[in-house]
């Protein structure tokens, strides 16, 4: 990165260069839609057209699945697994090891037009399996709205 603006004694502003690797950290993700820094120190990555939520350590790009949903609608439009989020609590043992995941769900006719949906779904994280399970909707029947 170039040009970082910092101030020196007396206000005159200072550059500073910071360097940075450009490197392939992992290969073989169906379609990542999303990635998020986790509290493991891994990436974690929806994988859109597998339905995967995929950790991924940084080190040596290892991957581990953390859940394959198997009911990811796939249609034309904003189709597979989109985005999650982490809970804030998450590995902090506040009992809230959770992960939220969108997908979209069948869309419903409206009138004369099919209406696409989307659900929330929020998975429990068990941290001697690295896995994601117990899925509960949270959130189902979300319209989608241009």
């Amino acid at each position: 990165m170039t040009g970082v603006g910092l101030l020196q004694r007396g206000g005159a502003p200072q550059q500073q260069h910071d360097q940075f690797e450009k490197r392939v950290v992992t290969t073989g993700l169906a379609n990542p839609f999303q990635l998020v820094w986790g509290p493991d120190d891994h990436l974690w990555v929806t994988e859109r057209t597998a339905g995967r939520i995929t950790r991924v350590r940084l080190a040596d790009g290892a991957k581990t699945t953390a859940v394959t949903i198997a009911d990811v609608l796939q249609h034309d439009g904003p189709g597979g697994l989109l985005g999650m989020a982490l809970d804030p609590g998450l590995l902090k043992g506040a009992g809230n090891d959770f992960v939220y995941a969108a997908s979209p769900t069948t869309p419903i006719p409206i009138r004369k037009e099919i209406e696409p949906r989307t659900k929330i779904v929020r998975f429990t994280y068990d941290r001697e399996r690295f896995t994601l399970g117990s899925p509960k909707d949270i959130l189902a029947n979300l319209a989608i709205r241009n």
